[in-house]
């Protein structure tokens, strides 16, 4: 391929599985639900007892939520009587979603914002998953995929497969969506990843490392944004322009002497950022802002503007007709149990006629389009701004000449908090139909194959409020408000065109201040009171200084 590829990957293809197998698969699906829901359900009455006893509690604690336990559960359940239906299972797809299930539990005792696991259900997403053996091929110019124990299931490529002398395949996933579609997700690994540093032979322990943490789904994919190297690129350039910066900083101290050293740091990194000569310098076409909004889905530093398509409101006319349709469906199974408009009771079962199970499908195959549609919308986008920013096009991209570019190139978005935004409940759903999280997770992937790199800055930078020529702050801008004047330099101002723009400032002025506190400081204070000095002045317009090590000091 002409674009880079991660070290780790995967990659998804449609299968076609005929009539019997699907019924088969279905049993594959109900075997695995069971052991997984039967696992959590005892684990679960352990937790609750454990918990009332704190002494129990933590002496428990490393024994009964691992993977150790959940096999003798496993093993415990083969030995029933009446079992055959579970064993008639593969042995690795029962493991794995027992792998899934201690890796949730794991995640929930070390992270404070996940939950406790939750139960599986049948109408959900149903998921099988192979460690090895899965093998692609194709026969009679038709293509199949064959699982251990399940073989010759017709598969569509739509691309190709990466080279075997060059990736190795670690593991494959059936799933089976809400409407009935069948995919499989192949994970591949480079092999020159596992090599030796020094000798280039592959050395078995780290491969068997690397691989048992992928299988635990703890392993971290490539690195997007690579805040050292990109600090590093800008310090060599600074560099070059040390003779000046140090002339300007003595005659701006001299003029300023009544400064603190804060405050005279503060200022001089604004008056830098000012000179339009060494931004362009330092910069050189070389960033790209982006800043993410409801009305525009994206607004770029070079005017260029991504309109909302707005696929869910776009969809809801016809949405309020099949969930309109499916209430009344639903209000006749109640009314043979004399519930007509009331609420159901707990622990009541309802008999769904059959013409609800195909609205119900009707209404599930609306927001899986919905889903598709956003999901291919944006990965166009952004090979459409990737392309533009680097002077390419889709043709050249495509062939075997190109190669990703080697300078360094840089794409600065907001660190936006996404959850703390759907809070608003007036704007709750325009901001899920948008997308934004999704975006910019297909942004950072794209921009890794284009090498490319992304950049975040602080969320509660002011990049709206800040004028982008004399950097005065509009303390009375309003969210309805798309267009403003400054005050100071009375320059016009547009909402999103500005914010794009700032965005790249707050992160040049971060790296500044950093360069210009490491070389020119005095040494009447040590580094780190400078530097929280300087941190707490600019914690009211400034993001948190994150501060690298001097590389040239």
């Amino acid at each position: 391929m002409s674009l880079n590829q991660p070290s780790v990957f995967s990659y998804k293809f449609r299968l076609y599985p005929t009539q019997e197998q699907q019924s088969e698969l279905s049993q594959w699906f109900w075997a695995t639900r069971y052991i997984y829901n039967k696992t959590l359900a005892l684990s679960k009455f352990q937790y609750q007892k454990s918990k009332k006893n704190p002494e129990l509690y933590w002496q428990d604690k490393p024994l009964s939520w691992n993977y150790g336990r959940f096999s003798k559960t496993l093993k415990h359940i083969k030995q029933k009587p009446n079992s055959s239906w579970i064993k008639n299972t593969h042995s690795q797809v029962l493991q794995n979603s027992l792998q899934n299930l201690n890796s949730a539990f794991q995640r929930f005792f070390k992270l404070d914002n996940v939950g406790f696991p939750q139960f599986k259900k049948k109408k959900s997403t149903q998921s099988l998953s192979w460690s090895q053996n899965v093998v692609c091929y194709t026969w009679k110019w038709e293509q199949y995929t064959s699982f251990p124990w399940f073989w010759h299931i017709k598969t569509v490529f739509h691309r190709s497969l990466p080279s075997f002398t060059e990736y190795d395949q670690t593991s494959a996933t059936l799933s089976k969506d809400t409407i009935g579609r069948y995919f499989v997700s192949i994970r591949f690994i480079k092999k020159s990843f596992e090599t030796h540093s020094e000798t280039g032979e592959i050395t078995e322990v780290k491969r068997k490392k690397w691989l048992w943490r992928i299988k635990k789904g703890s392993t971290k994919e490539a690195k997007f944004s690579t805040t050292e190297t990109l600090s590093a690129y800008f310090w060599e350039k600074l560099n070059s322009f040390w003779f000046d910066i140090q002339s300007e900083f003595t005659q701006f101290q001299s003029k300023q002497s009544w400064l603190s050293t804060s405050a005279l740091i503060w200022q001089f990194v604004k008056s830098l950022v000012q000179n339009k000569k060494l931004s362009q310098q330092l910069l050189q076409d070389t960033s790209l802002g982006i800043d993410m909004g409801v009305k525009d889905l994206a607004v770029l530093s070079d005017w260029t503007t991504i309109s909302n398509p707005k696929f869910l409101t776009n969809k809801q006319k016809k949405l309020a007709k099949i969930q309109r349709r499916l209430s009344l469906k639903l209000e006749q199974a109640k009314a043979k149990l004399g519930l007509k408009w009331k609420a159901i009771p707990r622990w009541t079962k309802l008999q769904l006629s059959s013409n609800f199970k195909k609205q119900s499908q009707k209404l599930a195959k609306v927001h899986a389009q919905i889903a598709d549609t956003r999901k291919d919308f944006f990965y166009k986008i952004a090979h459409q701004i990737l392309q533009k920013f680097l002077g390419v096009n889709s043709q050249f991209v495509n062939s075997q000449q190109y190669s990703p570019t080697s300078s360094m190139k840089v794409i600065f978005i907001e660190d936006i908090n996404i959850a703390w935004m759907l809070k608003n409940r007036k704007l709750a759903r325009i901001i899920s139909d948008t997308g934004i999280r999704l975006f910019l997770q297909i942004l950072k992937q794209t921009a890794y194959k284009y090498n490319v790199l992304i950049e975040e800055i602080w969320r509660f930078n002011p990049s709206s409020k800040q004028c982008s020529e004399c950097f005065t702050l509009n303390q009375n801008l309003k969210l309805s408000d798309r267009s403003w004047t400054c005050s100071s330099c009375w320059t016009s101002h547009n909402r999103d065109y500005t914010a794009s723009q700032n965005i790249i400032h707050f992160w040049l002025q971060k790296v500044l201040t950093h360069y210009v506190t490491s070389h020119f400081v005095t040494a009447k204070q040590s580094t780190e009171e400078q530097l929280w000095a300087v941190k707490k002045r600019s914690i009211s317009t400034s993001p948190p200084l994150l501060w690298l090590s001097p590389l040239s000091a």
